[in-house]
């Protein structure tokens, strides 16, 4: 993780990390509704796709599945949901919205 990245996750009131990999099927499934999500909060929130085949993206979010959604609110994480089964309802639940 760059120290630019984990300042902007400090810096910024709301953030919704959404952590995936290039390989996982579910993810793509569901990048149109985190997409829509991102839109519909944009200056409500800040969604930022980050890729957790990098090990030290991983590590350094506690990323063991994905696909993943970290909310962090002034860089404390407050939130968090795995898996699929993701709507734009509970996205805005885990991000405290």
């Amino acid at each position: 993780m760059t120290q630019a990245f984990l300042d902007l996750i400090r810096s910024s009131p709301n953030v919704l990390i959404y952590a995936s990999t290039p390989t996982c099927a579910p993810c793509r499934a569901i990048g149109p509704i985190v997409a829509r999500f991102a839109d519909e909060h944009k200056g409500e929130i800040e969604v930022i796709k980050v890729d957790a085949s990098n090990p030290t993206v991983a590590k350094a979010l506690n990323v063991q599945a994905v696909p993943a959604f970290i909310a962090f609110r002034h860089g404390t994480e407050f939130g968090r949901i795995l898996g699929s089964r993701v709507t734009r309802e509970k996205l805005a639940e885990v991000a405290g919205l």
